[in-house]
């Protein structure tokens, strides 16, 4: 039997679903080669997907004005709201860790500048550095948009061409983060680029994917990941830029393929896609409380608080966490406002 529409467009939230997890198990002490093998694409594959959903018509139609306020909606304002709300959870934290008085002001100073900077590194923003991603794409966005006001793609090429070699004479040159990841919008604005090019060409359900074909590009994807050191967006390292496309891009095709085949059911995995920001907002603080909460539990003591047993923590925790956000945003409705 054909499927629903709705259930065809629910692989786009299993799909995030499942690489959300994917990062909480690289923020969790898993092991190097899998930590690795999760960072080679996991970050390319969520602009890539934003790529991939980007509706050229639509913008066009309704303008820059409106996409700017639609966009700093989406990224910006949740941004700041979550950012803020980890800056006084931290508080605690830092409390835990033996910081107090005059110092513990000054470190709290020091992370709220950071979070207007948007650097995304632990001893900068109060645990909740994978918020980096959300004015990064918001830049994306912006960029995105007037590259689609070139006409001719081969022109549209060269320009995200330029932008990767521009990230890179400043990976050369610059040696701190860029406000807003500006370097790194760079490279997300390709990403975005093969994204919608994706769409467009209607892979995922034009082309005849055999097991051999898929096969093969899990194949490539895994020798471009391991042969390359390991990529760090967030920290503008691509190392061979090459393998980092490569692999990137293949791997990610085949997560959505996966997902728009076979997938697109997973009801729980959906229902984590569609709350990614709530997750990558909170995924560092419930890692610091837990570790705190374990260690302090005598008969949790003579447990390692090994990395799958931290995942499953965070899955659960951010599942109620956003079941107690739904129930929130059902009793006041105006927090639906907020975009979270």
């Amino acid at each position: 039997m054909e499927k629903s529409n709705t259930e065809r467009l629910s692989y786009i939230d299993v799909s995030r679903g499942f690489v959300i997890i994917l990062m909480l198990i690289g923020h969790s002490n898993a092991p190097d080669p899998l930590v690795k093998a999760i960072f080679g694409f996991h970050m390319p594959f969520f602009f890539i997907l934003s790529g991939f959903l980007y509706n050229r018509e639509k913008w066009s139609n309704l303008g820059f004005k409106k996409l700017f306020v639609s966009r700093f909606k989406a990224y910006i304002m949740p941004y700041f709201i979550l950012a803020f709300f980890n800056l006084l959870i931290n508080i605690p934290i830092e409390q835990f860790k033996g910081i107090s008085g005059q110092d513990l002001v000054d470190s709290t100073l020091n992370h709220l500048q950071w979070i207007f900077y948007s650097w995304g590194a632990i001893d900068k923003m109060p645990n909740c550095t994978p918020l980096w991603f959300l004015p990064c794409m918001f830049l994306c966005s912006i960029g995105f948009y007037f590259l689609q006001k070139i006409k001719r793609p081969l022109i549209q090429t060269i320009v995200c061409a330029v932008c990767v070699i521009f990230d890179y004479i400043l990976f050369l040159s610059v040696e701190i983060q860029l406000p807003w990841h500006i370097n790194v919008a760079l490279v997300g604005i390709s990403f975005m680029f093969i994204g919608y090019k994706v769409r467009k060409s209607g892979f995922l359900k034009n082309i005849n994917h055999s097991f051999t074909f898929i096969a093969s590009m899990i194949a490539t994807g895994t020798v471009c990941i391991i042969t390359n050191p390991r990529v760090d967006l967030c920290n503008n390292s691509l190392n061979n830029a090459f393998l980092t496309y490569l692999g990137s891009i293949t791997v990610s095709l085949v997560i959505l393929y996966i997902c728009y085949k076979y997938a697109y059911g997973f009801t729980f995995l959906a229902f984590l896609g569609k709350n990614t920001i709530i997750i990558m907002a909170l995924n560092y603080a419930i890692n610091s409380y837990s570790n705190r909460i374990w260690s302090i539990i005598s008969i949790l003591q003579n447990i390692s608080y090994c990395w799958w047993i931290m995942t499953i923590v965070d899955i659960l925790a951010c599942s109620g966490l956003i079941l107690l956000w739904c129930k929130l945003k059902k009793t006041f409705p105006a927090l639906k406002h907020l975009h979270i």
